[in-house]
């Protein structure tokens, strides 16, 4: 025969044992559903509760039907703000530190903090769960990865791909492929990290590791670690090892080979945002500062006309300055403005045939009273008894005429006479004799002058013979009238 044992119990609501009504380690159940429990008589004559968590707004035992007050230790799950919040009697008060760090704080999104000892959350610290993305004011401290940008493709784009930004759709950046052969399509800002179609947004690298994978390949094979990764100008989009040329090429550095693979390969962003200050330059062009103190470039040729008024056709004058500083001209050099050497005027003197300095002052003007330079001249009388002035001329200036009255012996005409015949000139003369002959130094001497005229003689030192020689010039110095 079985025989049952009951507790003493009992189903009204919040109804608790006293201690008078239990012996020691005596049990009491309320099988009530709203607040049921076990419940015994400690050592110390304590009324303790076993039994589930009582979860609801109101404390367990607040209006009770039996003993008053609480189990020290009880538990209470108290949703009466909206959240729940673990609460445990403490045999005095319902206390609720423990449970606070499991109550939210802030907004829907706010990444939740310890401020103080209890939850907080900002809106400057924000979590995205659709696009995995953590959004945060300010980040001070070390970064491991690459850094990235979110923008809006304007074509279908793949890993690799090197991008401008070309606008933006509300605060969001638009991108598309870069290329270096025009401004328009220049600076690069990164490369892209994922495939990205038209109108989707995704991530690019402006700063860090850009690495392939087996789904999304990065081909770094044949090139070498640390090599320069430059935008192409040929290809737009692509990136190249190869330093663009040309004036019509902007240069930007953009990275380097971080990892040589075919498939898996890393390129180290870098240098995103700008352009070399410095560009490519054509050959025959030089770098020259403008009216606004900027660079651009030039044609030598056309800087030196511009800047010095010297002017060169097709190249036909080359200079060389030696060592000692002599300066040796192949080709004739034109002077259309007057030209003063060293301190004094030095002569010009012709060193080898074909290489005659000339001087041309077309385009100056012999003015009345004037002292100076004021008539110039050089010929070629190698042809003798054949010279004739208007063929053998090699420059001249407020010259008429020079002609040949003997073998040596030339008459030199002015065009605007002197104001007397006190004037100085300077004579000079060298190179072969008509006979082809190698003949030694001249001498040239004046055998008369006149304000309008003069008369020289040509000699050689070495025999003192005339001589109708390749080179003669004179310099006549003084005040026209």
């Amino acid at each position: 025969m079985s025989v049952n044992y009951l507790l003493k119990r009992t189903s009204t609501a919040d109804k608790r044992p006293t201690a008078a009504q239990l012996d020691i380690g005596e049990i009491a159940l309320n099988y009530e559903g709203g607040d049921p429990g076990l419940y015994f008589e400690d050592s110390n004559g304590n009324v303790r509760k076993i039994g589930p968590v009582t979860v609801g707004g109101t404390a367990p035992n607040a209006s009770p039907a039996g003993s008053s007050g609480n189990s020290i230790g009880e538990l209470w799950l108290d949703n009466s703000s909206g959240d729940n919040v673990l609460k445990v009697w403490d045999g005095s008060n319902w206390q609720t530190s423990a449970s606070d760090i499991y109550t939210a704080a802030g907004s829907d999104t706010q990444v939740q903090f310890n401020n103080n000892g209890a939850l907080a959350g900002d809106a400057g610290f924000t979590y995205n769960s659709t696009t995995n993305t953590i959004t945060v004011d300010e980040v001070k401290g070390r970064l491991d990865g690459a850094i990235t940008f979110t923008a809006q493709a304007d074509q279908n784009l793949v890993l690799g791909d090197v991008v401008y930004i070309s606008g933006a759709s509300g605060d969001t950046p638009t991108i598309d492929k870069a290329r270096a052969n025009s401004a328009t399509t220049m600076p690069a800002y990164g490369l892209v990290m994922e495939t990205i179609s038209s109108g989707s947004t995704g991530q690019i690298v402006t700063l860090g590791s850009l690495e392939g994978s087996g789904s999304e390949p990065l081909d770094t094979s044949g090139l070498d670690v640390n090599d320069v990764v430059y935008v192409s100008a040929a290809t737009a989009g692509a990136w190249t090892t190869t330093k663009p040329t040309g004036e019509g090429s902007l240069l930007q550095n953009i990275g380097r080979i971080q990892r040589v693979q075919s498939s898996n390969g890393v390129i180290k962003v870098g240098g995103a945002g700008r352009s070399n200050a410095t560009p490519n330059l054509d050959d025959g062009n030089i770098f020259i500062g403008n009216a606004s103190n900027q660079a651009t470039t030039q044609s030598l040729t056309a800087a030196l006309s511009a800047q010095a008024g010297i002017s060169s056709a097709a190249s036909s004058v080359a200079v060389t300055i030696d060592s000692s500083g002599d300066i040796t001209l192949s080709g004739s050099l034109g002077i259309d403005s007057g030209l003063t050497i060293g301190s004094v005027g030095s002569p010009f003197q012709a060193t080898a045939a074909n290489d005659a300095v000339t001087k041309s002052y077309a385009d100056s003007t012999y003015a009345a009273g004037t002292f100076g330079i004021n008539a110039h001249a050089a010929w070629d009388a190698s042809a003798g008894g054949s010279y004739d002035w208007s063929t053998d001329k090699i420059s001249e200036g407020n010259i008429t005429s020079v002609s040949r009255t003997a073998v040596g012996k030339f008459t030199v005409n002015f065009d605007t006479d002197f104001s007397s015949a006190d004037y100085t000139a300077v004579c000079t003369a060298g190179g072969l004799d008509h006979a082809g002959l190698t003949a030694g130094g001249r001498t040239v001497s004046i055998l008369s002058r006149s304000a309008g005229s003069m008369d020289i003689v040509v000699e050689r030192a070495d025999d003192g013979a005339n001589d109708d020689c390749e080179y003669i010039s004179i310099m006549v110095i003084g005040t026209l009238s």
